[in-house]
C-alpha cells in the first residue's frame, strides 16, 4: 500500500457466556463509538504485543494466547490520509483480571445479537459476524469524509 499507514490493533474478548467485550471510546479518534480494545503499535513492539498491552491498559484484563484473525486496512480520503490504518484483529477467550474503566474507554459485554452497530464504525457490521465466528479477516474499507464506507474489498 502506498504512503504512510499506522499499524494498529483491535482485540475482541469473548467471555464464557459468548458475549463480546466492546469499549466506548471516551476521547480522541473514535470518540463516542463502541469498538474492540486496541491502539497503535509502538516502536519495537509486535502487533500481538501491542494488543496484549492495550487490553491491559484500557480495560485491566490480561489476555493469554490471542488468536490473530488477520487484518483490515482502513483508507480515508486525501484530506484525512493520516487516519489510514492497517489494523491487526485478535480474538481472545483466555483472560484474567478485573474489568475496569480507564480514562480512554468504558468497557461493556454484549451478546452477539445485541451488538450496537448503530453506535459503531460503519464497516463493523460487514465483518463482525465472521470475526466472532473466528474466521480469517483480510479486508480493505474505503471511507468518505462523512465516515461512510464507499467501497470494500477482500485483500
Amino acid at each position: 500500500m502506498a504512503g504512510h499507514i499506522k499499524i494498529t490493533t483491535l482485540c475482541y474478548i469473548i467471555n464464557d457466556n459468548n458475549e463480546v467485550l466492546l469499549a466506548m471510546k471516551k476521547r480522541d479518534f473514535g470518540q463516542g463509538k463502541w469498538n474492540g480494545v486496541g491502539g497503535k503499535v509502538e516502536a519495537g513492539e509486535s502487533p500481538i504485543q501491542a494488543a496484549i498491552r492495550e487490553v491491559k491498559e484500557e480495560v485491566g484484563l490480561k489476555i493469554d494466547n490471542p488468536q490473530e484473525l488477520g487484518y483490515i486496512e482502513f483508507i480515508w480520503p486525501e484530506d484525512k490520509k493520516d487516519w489510514n490504518q492497517q489494523t491487526y484483529i485478535y480474538l481472545a477467550k483466555d483472560y484474567s483480571g478485573e474489568l475496569c474503566e480507564s480514562d480512554e474507554c468504558l468497557p461493556q459485554w454484549f451478546a452477539p445479537d445485541k451488538i450496537p452497530y448503530d453506535q459503531m464504525w460503519a464497516d463493523d457490521i460487514h465483518w463482525y459476524p465472521a470475526m466472532l465466528a473466528g474466521e480469517a479477516i483480510k479486508k480493505r474499507f474505503y471511507f468518505n469524509s462523512d465516515f461512510k464506507v464507499v467501497k470494500q474489498e477482500e485483500i
